[in-house]
């Protein structure tokens, strides 16, 4: 019976665990996510702009 019971709480323990780095790892990615947004939203604007200064470019040829 004892045994059943250690392998509960072992099982028990290591639910919690995995339930704590989980929740770890999310909020880990979601410190990194704004600054990776940000990263794709500056690429973006540099590549919008870059277009913009081709195509002023092409209208004074």
């Amino acid at each position: 019976m004892t045994g059943s019971v250690t392998t509960k709480e072992a099982l028990g323990v290591t639910l919690v665990a995995h339930a704590a780095g989980s929740s770890m790892q999310q909020t880990n990615t979601r410190k990194r996510q704004p600054t990776h947004a940000w990263r794709m939203f500056n690429l973006i604007g540099a590549m919008h702009q870059h277009r913009k200064q081709q195509a002023a470019r092409h209208a004074q040829l």
